[in-house]
This record gives C-alpha cells, structure tokens and sequence, in this order.
C-alpha cells in the first residue's frame, strides 16, 4: 500500500500506514485475512487518508473539463473505478 500511495504522490508515515491496514483488516471478513488489497479498499484509503492540500479549485475544474465535464456523480464514480 505504501508503494501504491508514494507512486501517486502521497507519502504516508509508517504510522500512517499501519493504520490503514488496520483499517483494512477490521473491514473484511475473517476468512479474508491476507496482505492482499483489492483497488475498491485501495482507493477508499486514498480518498480518505491523502491531504487535499495544494489542489486548487480550477484544478479540479480543469481535471473535470478533461474528462469532458459536466459530468455525471455516476460517471465519475465510474471513471474513478475503471482507470
């Protein structure tokens, strides 16, 4: 996880990191206890855990006019999970 946070450019403590796993581990099953991550946990924890600071507003616009915005909550939520 911490490779795949670095790689995006978000560079978690190794506090940061052991909590995220936590977080993973309580939110499975019993029988699901490997050191796998599936990308829908991934990107929750990306969501959740990585600082939003240095995005500016027109970035974000710019990004969603990229993606040829306005766009739908249902096609971005697509978008997200497909790429």
């Amino acid at each position: 996880v911490g490779n795949l946070m670095r790689a995006l450019g978000y560079y978690p403590s190794e506090r940061e990191l052991d909590e995220m796993s936590q977080e993973v581990r309580l939110s499975r099953a019993d029988d699901e206890q490997d050191d796998t991550i599936v990308f829908d946990d991934f990107l929750r924890l990306y969501v959740n855990h990585r600082p939003v600071l240095g995005i500016s507003k027109e970035q974000i616009d710019s990004a969603l006019k990229a993606l040829g915005a306005p766009l739908r909550r249902d096609d971005l939520v697509r978008l997200l999970q497909t790429h």
